[in-house]
């Protein structure tokens, strides 16, 4: 299982993380505990995978791209 975090899009705060088995999973997890459309969650937040040798900030920054893509 991989490390996701629910992020604010402004300052990269991490809102609250959870172990999954891929970027979809995490989406739904976080998308049900907001009480959110998937769609609609990811207009307000960036949900991200969390490396284990990496601090949350590099982890979201180093993965930008990625990050807008997944979101879409």
């Amino acid at each position: 299982m991989n490390k996701y975090g629910l992020f604010t899009k402004t300052s990269y705060e991490l809102i609250i993380m959870t172990h999954r088995d891929n970027i979809e999973q995490a989406k739904k997890y976080f998308a049900g505990i907001k009480q959110l459309p998937e769609e609609k969650l990811t207009e307000i937040f960036l949900v991200a995978e969390i490396k284990d040798n990496e601090t949350i900030k590099q982890s979201i920054t180093s993965r930008s791209n990625k990050i807008k893509y997944s979101n879409s």
